[in-house]
Parts: C-alpha cells; sequence; structure tokens
C-alpha cells in the first residue's frame, strides 16, 4: 500500500531526503537544504522520514551510553519531545494554513467552496471532519513510511 502511494499520490512537492541534516536552523528561520531527490508524492513520506531519523537517534542513545559510559537519559527525552513536536507544529501549522487559504473555488484550495463555503449547510463541523479524516490519513502515511525507512 505504501509503495503504490508513494507512486501515485502527489499531495505535495516533497524533499524527498528530509532528515535531521537537511534543516538547517536558528531561532527565527528554518531552510531546507540538498533537495536533489524532490519530487511530488505523499505528504506522510517526507514527515515520515524525518521522524524516522529521530526515532533511530532516539533507539541508538543507549548503544552511545554503553560505549562512552554516559548517561543519554536527557537526549533520548528530547528526541522523544522533538518527534511528538514535530508531528504537533506540522499538523496545527497544516490546518492553519488549510483554514486561512484551503476553502477556495479557484480549484487551488483543499477544499471546494461548493461542499465546505460558508453557505453550505454545516459546511464547518463537515470541513472539520474532512480535515480530521484527512490528517490522520497523513499521519498514517507518515508512521509507515517511518518505519519502511528505519528497516531499510
Amino acid at each position: 500500500a505504501l509503495k503504490e502511494k508513494f507512486m501515485t499520490e502527489g499531495q505535495a512537492l516533497l524533499h524527498g531526503d528530509l532528515h535531521t541534516g537537511s534543516l538547517m536552523c536558528t531561532e527565527s528561520t528554518t531552510f531546507a537544504i540538498d533537495n536533489e531527490f524532490a519530487f511530488y508524492g505523499p505528504m506522510g513520506f517526507d514527515i515520515g522520514a524525518f521522524l524516522a531519523n529521530l526515532l533511530l537517534a532516539y533507539y541508538s542513545q543507549r548503544g552511545w551510553a554503553k560505549c562512552r559510559g554516559e548517561d543519554r537519559g536527557s537526549q533520548r527525552e528530547w528526541l522523544l519531545s522533538a518527534f511528538k513536536s514535530t508531528w504537533k507544529v506540522f499538523e496545527t501549522r497544516f490546518l492553519e494554513q488549510w483554514n486561512e487559504q484551503g476553502v477556495r473555488d479557484d480549484h487551488g484550495g483543499l477544499s471546494p467552496v461548493a461542499h465546505y463555503g460558508k453557505d453550505v449547510k454545516d459546511s464547518a463541523a463537515a470541513l472539520e471532519a474532512h480535515q480530521q479524516t484527512f490528517m490522520r490519513k497523513v499521519w498514517t502515511d507518515s508512521l509507515g513510511f517511518a518505519g519502511a525507512k528505519m528497516i531499510r
């Protein structure tokens, strides 16, 4: 199922090789580098790749601790926190953008006005249900792609 999604779902322009080393961050900016593998694909691919990188680092901490004789507990906690906050911030920001720009009648939005516009009965509840379903699918895809990335 993941291979089919990878081959057929062009949900977004993806980085294609997103990991912690691909992001250059300061307090106010973030830049993605090394985008030579960019393609249109399922959103969960990049998200999953990044989450997999955090999880691999998380699971490696016990080995580092044993090898170096260091307590890596705080590093493990930070990595797990980064995993959780990565998804939460992504979901929050994505839904903010969707609510601000996603309901459009020019085929450029995620939700057509005919189904979710202000003049449609119960459109707010329908849009929220649609968004929850969509985000659940992206989350599930992200976990699947993360797992695939981790076992390769």
